[in-house]
């Protein structure tokens, strides 16, 4: 790490996630006031999955102006169980999917 990058130390997991949810819905605000939409990538796997479900929790957010994009960089079959195509049974998904968010594959 460079000299000078603010480093955090959390007390768990449910903070760190809660501390990611927080900045990126910071910087979706900042992008949709810049310039109209926020884009998210989504990665498959299981260690974002708190994260996903975390911002899904949220009800004063713009969802209408985000865009949200399947991405997976492990080469899974797309029923695995982990893969991010299997996820719009997910709660996370299934709570973005009830709101206009614009998904693409």
């Amino acid at each position: 790490m460079k000299s000078g990058t603010p480093c955090h130390t959390l007390a768990n997991a449910d903070h760190l996630y809660a501390a990611v949810a927080e900045r990126i819905l910071a910087l979706a605000d900042a992008a949709i006031a810049a310039r109209g939409c926020f884009h998210l990538a989504l990665a498959g796997g299981n260690t974002p999955r708190r994260l996903y479900e975390r911002l899904a929790e949220h009800e004063n957010v713009e969802w209408n102006r985000w865009e949200i994009w399947f991405g997976d960089e492990r080469c899974v079959p797309p029923t695995t169980r982990t893969a991010i195509t299997a996820w719009p049974a997910r709660p996370c998904l299934r709570a973005w999917r009830s709101r206009p968010v614009r998904f693409t594959r």
